[in-house]
């Protein structure tokens, strides 16, 4: 989840259970729990509000659909290096030819969110470090050239 996002919006379609779970990566993080029917009273009542949630909806599928054909289509490696790139693009800040992403995720972290091993993603780092193509430590990743991140490995 990036700031502005929410979850649990599977309760607007009549789901009882909960399926989401989510945890802080740092501690500014805040939350904000809104009541299913108060949501769909709103959406009834402000065509624009619907509009962007039904936006936010299908981009959250495309993503979806996206790590799932990941997953399916591509190798491991492969997978790392887009979750960077796409992690470079999302979070990054320009500093000149450079982007820094200042992020609290482990390499276990990384693993998880892309169907890797541990080993992996610090195999990948590595090589991709020993490249200068990045240099990463526990809190921030600086990307030299963001655009070349691809043709890196």
């Amino acid at each position: 989840m990036r700031e502005g996002n929410f979850f649990g919006e599977s309760c607007l379609t009549g789901d009882a259970n909960r399926r989401d779970f989510a945890y802080a990566m740092d501690e500014f993080v805040q939350v904000l729990e809104m009541d299913a029917t108060v949501v769909l009273t709103v959406m009834r009542n402000n065509f624009a509000f619907a509009q962007s949630l039904l936006h936010f909806l299908g981009e959250r599928l495309r993503y979806t659909e996206n790590q799932l054909e990941n997953v399916v289509l591509k190798d491991s490696k492969s997978r790392i290096m887009e979750f960077l790139h796409q992690m470079g693009i999302e979070q990054g800040r320009r500093i000149g030819f450079e982007t820094l992403v200042k992020h609290n995720m482990t390499h276990q972290d990384i693993a998880d969110l892309t169907g890797t091993s541990r080993q992996m993603v610090t195999a990948v780092l590595n090589q991709l470090k020993r490249s200068n193509v990045l240099y990463f430590n526990r809190k921030k990743i600086l990307f030299r050239d963001l655009s070349t991140l691809s043709m890196a490995v």
